[in-house]
């Protein structure tokens, strides 16, 4: 007659397989995680400047934040890379400067970036890197304006995001003149 059951070795062997795949699953799975975070982070960027550039399209106003009125100079982002490496800003631009914020700009939303990952570099066709970034959307159309600086001229801007624990992983961010935003 047989004995049903498991010998002692044998949930030995089951147990060490199981603590195997353990070690080797685990560190890969946290690698994922941040990758899979940065991806979000750039994913919800793109996402906040179309709310923008769709704001100006439709000559968006809030009694609250605007007190009623459509900003004259449309919407806009802020990014101070500096200062503010976490977060960036929705502003509406009641002076038509395209700069914000000034005065007569309406502040009408901060919005922090994912956990763990922070704006690393703003960068333009023309002066390369700088560490301020405005991204403007005037109405109808909407035209687009980057500033700071006067890079009005600049075809195209690239807002890079990193991880806050390799800034060598990174996800790019692009707006161009014809109002194209895409992820890279």
């Amino acid at each position: 007659m047989q004995n049903k059951g498991f010998t002692l070795i044998e949930l030995m062997v089951v147990t060490g397989i199981i603590v195997l795949l353990t070690a080797l699953v685990l560190p890969n799975y946290r690698i994922g995680d941040r990758q899979l975070t940065l991806e979000r982070a750039a994913h919800k960027l793109s996402q906040d400047l179309r709310r923008t550039q769709e704001m100006a399209m439709s000559s968006y106003f809030s009694l609250e934040k605007t007190g009623g009125e459509v900003p004259e100079g449309g919407y806009g982002m802020r990014f101070l890379r500096e200062t503010e490496p976490k977060q960036y800003r929705l502003f509406g631009d009641g002076n038509a400067d395209g700069l914000g914020p000034s005065s007569n700009d309406y502040d009408i939303e901060t919005i922090d970036i994912e956990e763990g990952v922070i704006i690393k570099t703003l960068t333009t066709d023309t002066r390369g890197s700088v560490n301020n970034m405005w991204v403007t959307f005037i109405p109808p159309d909407p035209e687009i304006r980057f500033s700071p600086g006067g890079i009005a001229e600049a075809g195209w801007i690239k807002i890079i995001l990193a991880s806050e624990n390799d800034l060598s992983k990174t996800k790019s961010v692009y707006v161009n003149k014809a109002g194209l935003i895409y992820v890279e």
